[in-house]
């Protein structure tokens, strides 16, 4: 069942349950999945790579959104736009734990032989597209890097501050 079936079929059960939080905002992401595949050259269709980015850009317009509400005093606003964020939530991957991505990257490493970040090849770009959704390829090369070079604690720390900061501008670039 690809995704624009799932919310179909969601959007009835949302009315059966009469929850009114899910049912506005699973038509709210037909809604864009409907537009999405009537726009000019989608040949009526929609793959389930383009319904994710769809929900991506919504999930991140209602935190964003609700981050304005916060500052303004108007928190009853953010927690309509937060519910609504859960509900598309479920529809996105699972996000890896940092242990499921450390076994990942140490599984690359090990595979590569890999002793320093030269010996490492450029991220690859035919990454499977489940695999694509679960991590992004610049930052898993960043971590192999850090797991290679990286012993001491100190150092891991620093990376690692360094390392989120980067992380947090590099989502914003991604999802916007």
């Amino acid at each position: 069942m690809d995704l624009f079936d799932q919310v179909s079929e969601d959007i009835k059960n949302a009315m059966k349950a009469k929850d009114k939080v899910a049912l506005e905002t699973l038509r709210n992401i037909k809604k864009f999945f409907l537009e999405a595949k009537t726009a000019p050259g989608a040949n009526d269709t929609l793959t389930d790579d383009a319904a994710l980015k769809i929900i991506q850009k919504l999930v991140k317009q209602g935190k964003d959104s609700a981050e304005i509400y916060i500052g303004q005093g108007r928190q009853d606003l953010a927690d309509t736009e937060l519910a609504q964020v859960a509900v598309m939530e479920k529809f996105l991957p699972k996000q890896m734990t940092a242990e499921e991505l450390e076994a990942a990257l140490k599984e690359i490493i090990a595979e590569t032989g890999a002793t320093s970040g030269k010996d490492l090849p450029p991220p690859p770009t035919g990454t499977p597209p489940s695999r694509r959704r679960r991590m992004l390829n610049t930052i898993d090369y960043q971590i192999i890097i850090f797991l290679i070079n990286f012993t001491t604690k100190f150092e891991a720390e620093l990376f690692y501050f360094s390392f989120i900061l980067h992380l947090t501008l590099i989502m914003g670039y991604l999802f916007d």
